[in-house]
């Protein structure tokens, strides 16, 4: 530990004591990973900011002079500066006075009168990032004459009673149950399956910020390719981001079925890229192939993790719509163990997936369901939306069952909870999942379904003869 704190530069050299008893903790290999992917990720970031910073200051160098005047605002930095100039420009002859600028950035109240009282001062959206800049200068201009030397002990000296924490009576007697806290194996995983929903996150982030760039540059690549970073989106991408702009060319990179349509690529990629189009392109596929990197290696380390788990994770994947990213993020968050649970109803609220209980006088009010784990709740709906695609499937019967009366959104949430129930007893038991089919509603009241359809063939004008077909 006293090798950690000789690391210490600058001022903290100072604090060498103080380090060395901070630093007094020994991290496991997990930990050590993930410590390892959060620095990549920072570096990586750190360097595109580098060079967008780089660029950012290149393109503003003619406007100088501007940037200096708006740097004597209080609050108002460089960046400020710089963002405002980008949103706003140099001119103002758009803008008649400041008042319709302010307007215009949503930053004047709302004028809602009616019979001499104002009902509500709710500014309205106005532009976002010129919102939000300007409201970090101005918390940075209300607090540039704190006195700095007001630390926190004289605050909590100052309002005492403010920072007492409060205590919930129920706890003090020992009537509130604790926290389900898995063990540290799947602790473990639950960290990883949730940091590789966050890249997955980010992977679609830069999917959506190319195909927005495409359309800027009147290149219409998703009219024709279903995937644009498919085997011929990628080779395209490439191909514009090297400068061809040949369109017969670039729909001759064309791999697959995509062959079959060269003459639609050649007519969607008549367009030309700005340099400005082709560097923030480049930028963007360089993000590109670090999240999928980065993807591809938590990947291996999930799947590294999880095999000791193979027979639990083969049974749920027995679950219409439960494929085996989502049987690894029920087995991160729930575990392989149910003990903690005491039936599947307390899994499926635990989880949110149970309807609300609001009755007053016999009516029941709301039915909104509670929030529960998020993540779970997140698998499992979408889950659901897959299986209540599938056709002749028990659960495609039960959200349309639903739906017809009750709507599609709590269709959506009954079949999720479904899908929850059976996963309890699949974890639980070394069983395998059994769809019901699709006729199940109707085989309960075999004899009311008949009736029912007889009578709404009679209805439109037919007579109707049943014969029992003999198996």
């Amino acid at each position: 530990m006293e090798s950690l704190a000789e690391c210490a530069k600058g001022t903290l050299r100072r604090k060498k004591a103080e380090l060395t008893q901070a630093l007094q903790a020994r991290i496991s290999e997990h930990q050590r990973f993930m410590l390892r992917a959060f620095m990549e990720d920072l570096e990586f970031v750190e360097r595109k900011i580098a060079r967008i910073e780089e660029t950012i200051r290149a393109r503003m160098a003619p406007h100088e002079e501007v940037i200096n005047r708006l740097n004597t605002i209080p609050g108002v930095n460089q960046l400020t500066a710089s963002t405002l100039i980008a949103e706003l420009g140099v001119q103002m002859q758009q803008f008649p006075d400041a008042m319709h600028l302010a307007s215009w950035a949503g930053l004047c109240p709302g004028d809602c009168e009616s019979a001499g009282k104002r009902k509500n001062t709710r500014t309205r959206k106005g532009n976002p990032h010129v919102r939000r800049v300007l409201c970090q200068a101005a918390w940075a201009a209300a607090h540039t004459k704190l006195d700095p030397e007001r630390t926190l002990q004289e605050w909590v000296t100052h309002y005492p009673t403010t920072l007492r924490p409060k205590l919930n009576p129920r706890l003090q007697y020992g009537l509130l149950r604790g926290s389900f806290v898995p063990p540290q194996e799947i602790r473990e995983l639950r960290e990883l399956t949730r940091y590789r929903v966050k890249l997955l996150g980010q992977r679609n982030q830069v999917h959506n910020r190319i195909e927005k760039l495409l359309q800027q540059a009147n290149v219409k690549l998703s009219s024709v390719a279903t995937d644009i970073l498919g085997v011929t989106g990628r080779r395209i991408l490439a191909s514009l981001l090297g400068g061809n702009e040949d369109a017969t060319s670039l729909a001759n990179c064309a791999k697959g079925t995509l062959r079959r349509k060269k003459d639609q690529l050649a007519q969607a990629l008549q367009a030309k890229l700005t340099i400005h189009q082709r560097f923030m392109l480049g930028e963007f596929l360089d993000d590109l192939k670090f999240v999928e990197g980065k993807i591809a290696r938590v990947e291996e380390t999930i799947q590294a993790r999880i095999a000791p788990h193979e027979e639990v994770l083969n049974r749920l994947n027995t679950i219409s719509g439960i494929n085996r990213l989502t049987a690894s993020t029920l087995i991160a968050e729930l575990g392989v163990e149910m003990q903690q649970f005491p039936d599947a109803m307390h899994l499926a609220s635990w989880a949110g997936l149970c309807p609300g209980d609001c009755e007053s006088a016999g009516k029941r009010k709301n039915t909104r369901t509670r929030k529960g784990n998020p993540h779970v709740r997140r698998v499992l709906c979408q889950a659901a939306w897959a299986a209540a695609h599938t056709k002749h499937s028990y659960p495609a019967a039960l959200f349309y069952r639903i739906a017809s009366r009750a709507g599609r959104n709590k269709a959506l949430i009954a079949v999720a909870r479904h899908l929850i129930v059976i996963a309890y007893h699949l974890i639980r038991e070394p069983v395998v999942s059994r769809d019901l089919g699709e006729n199940y509603f109707d085989s309960l009241h075999a004899e009311r379904t008949k009736r029912r359809l007889v009578r709404r063939l009679e209805g439109l004008g037919h007579e109707v003869i049943l014969n029992r077909r003999h198996p």
